[in-house]
């Protein structure tokens, strides 16, 4: 099997108006059963052929740091580059894009994501960047 660990920061910015949908969100129950709202379905497929052309030739190995930014359209030019204090909260955002990558075969388990940070900002190109970095499989003192 040959290995896959990350050797250099991989950069990924997927253009358009990050969902305000989340698994969180959009996840109902109803009869005791779990289902994906429409909403949700359709931001995880967009989330995937979003992420396709950046798919690594085999999923990545080893300890991984996660930093993404979530960039929403500002309305006020004034708000350009402040951050977006309301919902969604970037825990649940960052789990569905995490799911998608992980069905994607980006690395073998988000588990992997030992570090991560996500920040949600009002910009006047919005889009997702994704910013995928090796780590040492020991953490530095």
């Amino acid at each position: 099997m040959e290995s896959n660990k990350p050797t250099k920061a991989m950069n990924i910015f997927l253009e358009g108006q990050p969902a305000t949908v989340t698994h969180q969100s959009g996840t109902k129950i109803c009869n005791h059963r779990t289902y994906k709202t429409s909403a949700l379905k359709k931001w995880e497929l967009t989330l995937h052929y979003g992420l396709l052309p950046f798919k690594p030739k085999a999923p990545l190995e080893g300890p991984i740091c996660l930093q993404v930014e979530f960039g929403f359209k500002a309305n006020r030019r004034k708000d350009i580059n402040t951050y977006k204090l309301t919902r969604p909260d970037t825990d649940n955002m960052i789990k569905t894009l995490k799911d998608a990558m992980t069905k994607l075969d980006f690395w073998h388990d988000d588990a992997q994501v030992c570090h991560e940070i996500c920040s949600k900002i009002y910009t006047d190109k919005p889009g997702i960047k994704i910013q995928i970095l090796p780590m040492d499989t020991t953490k530095e003192e």
